[in-house]
């Protein structure tokens, strides 16, 4: 059984392209007491740590990826490359998430209505096994990430001896969802989930904290937006923007689908001119897109995803763009005895997924903007 996990764990790794190999790891420069540099180059080095030779390398149409130094369960990476389209138009293409997500390993995604109706959930279903697993769910010994309370409520709800016990549990699963959402929407991270289903409890909204501590750039270029981030709901910048969308995605056939549940925010700050006269260069702030995992069926205790998009001044024939993707996720798996092995064998291929992917979304953007 414990070799079967570690295959699990580096199957599941390889397949989402993120970088795990701690002996590898570097760390992005701290900018505690640092301005956020107006210039793109001078953030994408002084802030980021890319080198001018890695930075000359996604302008020739390259990606660079690399891990970052972590916690023992959290994975982090980092990656970059030069989209040839506005940010703008990023941005546009992005609020269409159940078009840009969809992919080989992507089974479903959905955008929540504004407000959240059930209807949105009417497509997630739950397997056989999957019913079997949540009438056995009990606190401290579960297979689905889910509060002690939530589990009790979920087995008073159905009556698992009825002819229509699988159909009953969907349903209630699908309702205890959106009533985490709607609870989420008005009392924001105070109302994330305390993860019971092992002997551990995690506390999603202290996990999400930690994870955007990590990013000191966001507080140092976009002060009023990572306060919102921390604060949510409450201070949104007049520039800001939220949607919700749940997906279904498999990793690999060793593994259970994975549902999860992202709340994204974009900040589109304006720009700041210079005084007339002021020999000064213009600060343009990065763009910024936010995705908080706020539910994750199974495996991921929490996740941040941080997009930044930097207006480039190169020769594009056209408008350009750099994105930096800085992804942090807790994993349970990596609590497991075997995690420092899974570490060590999947690094470089993971390092080449992230970056396969990251080339894709490239030309994917290119050639949208192209047609339209």
């Amino acid at each position: 059984m414990r070799a079967s996990n570690l295959r699990k764990c580096r199957r599941m790794f390889k397949s989402t392209g993120l970088a795990l190999a701690g002996w590898l790891a570097v760390s992005v420069p701290s900018i505690a007491a640092q301005a956020c540099p107006g210039e793109p180059r001078a953030f994408l080095s002084e802030i980021m740590g890319f080198s001018a030779a890695e930075i000359h390398q996604v302008e020739q149409g390259g990606a660079v990826t690399r891990t970052l130094q972590s916690e023992k369960h959290e994975i982090a990476t980092l990656g970059l490359v030069l989209v040839g389209a506005p940010r703008k138009y990023y941005v546009e293409r992005f609020r269409e998430i159940e078009k840009l997500k969809k992919g080989e390993n992507v089974l479903q995604v959905k955008k929540f209505s504004n407000p959240p109706q059930l209807e949105d959930l009417r497509d997630l279903a739950l397997s056989p096994q999957e019913i079997h697993e949540l009438q056995r769910c009990r606190a401290g010994q579960c297979s689905f990430k889910l509060p002690a309370g939530m589990m009790a409520h979920i087995q008073r709800k159905v009556d698992w001896q009825a002819p229509d016990a699988q159909a009953q549990a969907a349903r209630v699963f699908r309702q205890t969802l959106l009533g985490y959402i709607q609870s989420y929407l008005a009392a924001g991270n105070n109302a994330m989930m305390i993860y019971e289903d092992k002997g551990r409890p995690v506390e999603t909204r202290e996990e999400f904290l930690r994870l955007l501590g990590e990013a000191p750039y966001v507080a140092a270029c976009t002060p009023q937006f990572s306060e919102y981030l921390r604060s949510y709901p409450e201070g949104a910048p007049p520039s800001a923007e939220d949607f919700i969308y749940w997906s279904k995605e498999i990793y690999s056939h060793d593994l259970k689908p994975v549902l999860t549940m992202t709340h994204v925010s974009i900040y589109q700050p304006a720009e700041n001119i210079a005084p007339a006269g002021v020999n000064e260069p213009v600060f343009t702030p990065p763009f910024i897109l936010a995705s908080k995992q706020i539910y994750a069926i199974h495996y991921y205790e929490s996740s941040l995803g941080l997009t930044l998009l930097l207006e480039a001044k190169v020769d594009t024939g056209g408008p350009a763009f750099y994105m930096v993707y800085v992804n942090r996720s807790t994993i349970d798996l990596l609590r497991k005895w075997y995690s420092g092995l899974a570490r060590g064998r999947v690094a470089g291929n993971v390092r080449q997924g992230m970056k396969n992917n990251m080339l894709q979304l490239k030309k994917k953007i290119e050639e949208l903007y192209a047609g339209d």
